[in-house]
């Protein structure tokens, strides 16, 4: 329960400000930022991109529960392999379910992948059993 409560803490420490700065940097090199909304300001880019993200936090639950589930059956590093795969793909799609298939392009789905990826490499492990029998706590 303690990871868990601390995996939802990471979310808005890690999650919102790398997809500002993702937006930001992606906006820098594909885009014009001179015609981009916030600018080149970040902190105007994790205030723009914040609200559209957020919702997402409602999917940690879910990610604690099947890592747990993964470091249990296998190896600490399958279990962060599926960390960064799932909040990959769950962020992905719960963008799709929230804004719809005309806002996933790929301006909007970089920085959303490039968090993900960051959220599961910090995800903290619940802990997992290894050949001798003995839990580890990570």
């Amino acid at each position: 329960m303690k990871k868990l409560v601390v995996n939802i803490l990471l979310f808005p420490v890690t999650v919102l400000p790398v997809v500002a700065l993702a937006a930001l940097l992606f906006e820098c090199v594909f885009g014009d930022l001179r015609s981009a909304e916030p600018g080149s300001n970040p902190v105007f880019w994790l205030i723009y991109t914040a609200p559209w993200v957020a919702p997402a936090i409602i999917l940690t639950p879910v990610i604690h529960i099947v890592v747990r589930f993964v470091s249990q059956q296998s190896s600490h590093v399958m279990a962060r392999l599926a960390a960064c795969i799932l909040s990959i793909v769950l962020f992905l799609l719960s963008m799709l379910v929230l804004w719809g298939p005309k806002n996933l392009t790929i301006d909007f789905i970089f920085p959303i992948a490039i968090a993900g990826l960051v959220y599961g490499g910090v995800f903290r492990i619940a802990g997992n059993i290894n050949h001798a029998g003995k839990t580890n706590i990570t």
